[in-house]
């Protein structure tokens, strides 16, 4: 949407993008204020404004600001291209994205379409929703449509912290494991000056252990 962004200093491929958390709170109330979801009232409450008039400023800037019809597709079908290429990876790199389990979790139509670089079919079948792959804490989703437990800002669920066992449908990415070194670290060094009978506490340590699972799965 940006063509000359790279140009910019601070953003380039492999660099951490630079947003900020009221970046992040802005976006998030844009979307729930366009989704219809969300009361105006309840919007207001999340966002802890004083008054409505700053959730309705913040919110109608995406009906002064809509996309229009051209810019819409090309943004859904890059996100299609996004993940058949994250599916892509999967497919030919067994050593960077591990697999946790035997399971089959690609079907081998798709690993056939991927070796034979049949990039519309495979999107055709990403935008019916029939596969998909999204990005995780620990690597990758492979379930098809959502995930009731995200996986983005925990990943206790992925690797089995709830002790259900590692979730069939996880990938775990080898280059992810650096960062979540470093997010283990910053966990146990929170919980340090938590009580044991804190729920945060209690969240932070199968966090932890879910890491820990990781780990040992990517280094055995």
């Amino acid at each position: 949407m940006t063509p000359n962004i790279g140009n910019r200093e601070g953003f380039g491929i492999g660099l951490q993008w630079p947003l900020a958390a009221h970046q992040l709170r802005r976006t998030t109330n844009v979307n729930m204020f366009a989704s219809n979801m969300v009361s105006d009232q309840s919007l207001q409450w999340l966002m802890k404004h004083v008054s409505q008039k700053m959730t309705l400023y913040y919110g109608r800037n995406f009906t002064n600001l809509r996309l229009n019809s051209d810019a819409e597709t090309s943004v859904i079908v890059e996100s299609y291209k996004a993940i058949y290429r994250q599916i892509a990876s999967v497919v030919e790199d067994s050593f960077e994205n591990v697999r946790p389990h035997s399971k089959q979790m690609i079907p081998i139509k798709v690993v056939n379409l991927v070796e034979a670089g049949e990039e519309k079919q495979l999107t055709k079948l990403i935008a019916k929703g029939d596969i998909g792959c999204r990005r995780t804490l620990a690597g990758f989703c492979m379930k098809a449509g959502v995930c009731e437990y995200g996986g983005i800002e925990s990943m206790a669920q992925c690797a089995g912290a709830d002790g259900g066992g590692i979730c069939t449908d996880a990938i775990f990415k080898r280059e992810n494991g650096p960062a979540l070194r470093r997010l283990k670290a910053a966990h146990e060094k929170k919980i340090e000056s938590l009580t044991s009978e804190s729920p945060r506490f209690n969240a932070l340590k199968k966090e932890i252990y879910a890491i820990e699972v990781y780990l040992s799965v990517v280094n055995g």
